[in-house]
C-alpha cells in the first residue's frame, strides 16, 4: 500500500513481513526499480531516490511514531546521497529534532535579519569589463554562525521555505541594483521550486514595478534539470518572463534548451 505524503515524499506500508530484514529487501527492490527507470530517461533527466525504514512494533508502538521514525531514517538516507536506504536507529530521532529546529530557524531568518546578499562581479573575458553582478545569498545564523548555501538551500527547497527566501532575494537584489549609478545587470538564481511551485512571472513583474528596475537589467539563472521536471510548465513560465523583458541564463545548457529553441523563438536560453 502506498500514499503520497506531500511534495516528493511517499509512504509505503508493507504488512505481514516474516521478519524486519524483509523490509530492507523491499527497499532494495524499490531502489532497483527506480534505477532501471532512470536508465531509460532522456539525457539530462535524473531520478534521485532515498528510503527511510521503520518497523512496527520494533521501532515504534503506534502509527504516528512509526511514521516519524521512518522520516528520521529518510533524513539520514538523504544526507548520504541518492540510491540509499537507512533503517531507523534511536539516535536518528535527535538528528530529526535538529533538522526541524534548523528549518524553523531558516523560516525566521528573514525577520531576524540573518540573510544578506553579496554581489559577485560578472565580466567579459576578452576585456575584463564588468557588465553586471550575481546576487549570492548568505546566512549568518545567530548561534551556528555562517552556514553555506550548499547546506541550507537544499533543505529550504525540501521544506518549501525557498519560496519566501527566493522572493526576499529577488526583491533585495532588484532594489539594490536600482540604486546603482550605472545600468549594470543583476543576476538572480531561481530554484526548481520557485519555477514550478510559485507564481514567478507575477512576482517578477511586481518587483520590477516596485523597484522601477529596467527589465532588461534583470537576469534569472535557471538550471536545465529544474526545467525538464515539467517541460510544458517550464516553457509557459519562460515565455511569460520573456514577455516581461527579463534575461534568462541557463546552466547545463543542453537537451532542454535545444527543445525550447526548436519549439519557440520567443524563449531565450544561453549558457552563463
Amino acid at each position: 500500500m502506498g500514499a503520497r505524503l506531500g511534495g516528493d515524499e511517499f509512504a509505503v506500508i508493507v504488512p505481514g513481513l516474516p521478519s524486519p530484514a524483509y523490509a530492507t529487501r523491499t527497499a532494495e527492490a524499490i531502489l532497483n526499480a527506480f534505477d532501471e527507470t532512470g536508465a531509460n530517461l532522456p539525457a539530462g533527466v535524473t531520478i534521485g531516490t532515498s528510503i527511510g525504514i521503520a518497523v512496527f512494533p520494533n521501532d515504534a508502538p503506534d502509527r504516528a511514531t512509526l511514521l516519524s521514525h521512518a522520516d528520521a531514517a529518510l533524513y539520514e538516507a538523504k544526507l548520504e546521497g541518492r540510491g540509499i536506504y537507512r533503517v531507523f536507529e534511536p539516535s536518528m530521532g535527535e538528528h530529526l529534532d535538529d533538522r526541524r529546529q534548523f528549518e524553523h530557524d531558516m523560516r525566521h531568518a528573514i525577520s531576524r535579519d540573518e540573510f544578506s546578499l553579496v554581489f559577485q562581479p560578472q565580466a567579459e573575458l576578452h576585456s575584463n569589463k564588468v557588465f553586471g553582478f550575481e546576487a549570492l545569498l548568505r546566512w549568518d545564523h545567530s548561534t551556528r554562525g555562517a552556514i553555506a548555501p550548499a547546506v541550507f538551500i537544499p533543505i529550504a527547497e525540501e521544506c518549501g521555505a525557498i519560496l519566501k527566501i527566493g522572493e526576499w532575494v529577488l526583491r533585495t537584489a532588484c532594489a539594490e541594483a536600482a540604486t546603482w549609478d550605472r545600468p549594470l545587470g543583476i543576476s538572480v538564481n531561481v530554484s526548481a521550486v520557485q519555477l514550478h511551485g510559485g507564481n514567478l512571472p507575477e512576482l517578477v513583474e511586481e518587483v520590477l514595478k516596485e523597484t522601477r528596475l529596467d527589465p532588461s537589467r534583470l537576469e534569472l539563472e535557471i538550471t536545465e534539470s529544474s526545467l525538464i521536471k515539467d517541460i510544458g510548465r517550464a516553457l509557459a513560465v519562460l515565455h511569460k518572463l520573456k514577455d516581461l523583458g527579463v534575461q534568462i541564463a541557463m546552466d547545463d545548457f543542453g537537451w532542454f534548451a535545444q527543445q525550447s529553441q526548436a519549439g519557440s523563438r520567443e524563449t531565450t536560453c544561453r549558457r552563463c
